[in-house]
């Protein structure tokens, strides 16, 4: 601003200032102020029209600066007459208005995690074809128990996490609306290889993808009573338990597709029973950014996201092709129906029914004493 501050505008003391825009792209330096109009940046003359102002008259001056700069007035107030300079031509005017320049773009660690329903979901950003709201994005891909770790610390300004771990990142964290995982009447389940009643689970060891994972909550609501587990990384816990290493195995992500193929027997769909308990999708993962940003990169992030999970959506086939780099061994068949059932209607905005959900699972798991309890949980529309 320094070189536009010295050539092209005079500064003079405010009283009052008059908003014009709202894009994203530009920051604005409310002045009562002689200026130029730079005619090389039509576009902004534009952006001005469609905002109800109107450009003053003058004629064209040669740029003295590479950052366009305009100058827009309401038709209530009055523009003096013009002055000819050795420069260019001026004109003066008694006025509130906004000089918009181009702003730099916000930087925005976002992580993810590197598995094809979240590869898919944020296609539209990583692949740059939507408006990151003037927001540049640092896609950062780690497991799921690495992000939840890491927004306990609070490192990163916008991550998934699952919702079990909100519980202790409250007070860093608010919810987005948009980006959530939910299974419908379905979700992660319990695997044996010997055919057994759920009722029984208290009384084996169990393979659990990690302490932090809603899967894990969910199980310990359903059981409601003490239990053996050990933790194991997710795509292990299906040859465990195939092999005899543990009696049964929750199993979370395509595991839920693919367990038959090596003999296992689904015992518990958690995510049918919680549909049972409360009418309501379970909630498994979602997206939250940190509650110190501004509000406006939190709002502009939140929209940024929405548009990416829309585009992603709308192009399906190009966006499935990305995320087959993340999906293992699963053909495209089985990665297009495992993408389809999370990043769906709830992904694109979880609505009072999904906001519902997520504040009846943590006050549960808090009631029983699982989890310390957060009250309202805060969300970014």
């Amino acid at each position: 601003m320094g070189r536009i501050a010295k050539q092209n505008i005079l500064h003079h003391e405010l009283d009052k200032s008059v908003c014009l825009f709202d894009d994203p792209r530009f920051r604005f330096v409310p002045r009562r102020t002689v200026a130029f109009i730079d005619r090389s940046a039509p576009h902004l003359r534009s952006l001005a029209r469609d905002h109800g102002g109107f450009e003053a008259p003058m004629r064209s001056a040669r740029p003295v600066d590479p950052l366009p700069a305009f100058t827009v007035q309401y038709p209530s107030f009055r523009a003096r007459a013009p002055l000819r300079t050795a420069t260019g031509w001026k004109v003066r005017m008694q006025m509130s208005v906004e000089i918009g320049i181009p702003a730099a773009p916000v930087q925005v660690r976002l992580g993810h995690s590197p598995d094809s329903d979240d590869a898919f979901m944020f296609y539209g950003l990583a692949s740059n074809e939507v408006d990151g709201e003037g927001l540049q994005f640092e896609h950062v891909l780690r497991d799921i128990q690495t992000l939840n770790e890491w927004a306990q610390e609070g490192r990163l300004e916008f991550t998934a996490i699952s919702v079990h771990a909100y519980a202790y990142v409250s007070d860093k964290y608010a919810i987005l609306s948009h980006g959530a995982s939910m299974g419908d009447g379905y979700g992660p389940m319990v695997v044996v290889k010997d055919p057994m009643l759920p009722s029984g689970l208290p009384n084996v060891r169990i393979a659990i993808p990690g302490l932090m994972t809603s899967a894990y909550l969910a199980l310990s609501l359903y059981l409601n009573q003490p239990y053996e587990y050990v933790v194991m990384p997710f795509d292990k816990i299906m040859e465990a338990v195939a092999d005899g290493t543990v009696q049964a195995g929750l199993i979370i992500h395509e595991g839920q597709l693919t367990h038959e193929s090596l003999g296992l027997y689904n015992i518990l769909d958690l995510g049918k029973w919680w549909k049972e308990q409360t009418g309501l999708p379970l909630p498994l993962g979602v997206n939250a950014i940190r509650k110190d940003l501004p509000t406006d990169v939190q709002l502009r992030a939140s929209r940024a996201l929405k548009a990416s999970i829309m585009y992603s959506l709308a192009h399906r086939e190009s966006a499935l092709k990305h995320a087959m780099q993340y999906a293992g061994d699963m053909d495209s068949q089985t990665a297009d129906q495992f993408v389809g059932m999370y990043v769906n209607d709830w992904t694109v905005n979880m609505g009072d029914a999904g906001r519902k959900s997520i504040q009846m699972f943590l006050d549960m798991a808090a009631k029983r004493g699982l989890i310390p309890g957060i009250g309202p949980v805060e969300f970014v529309e």
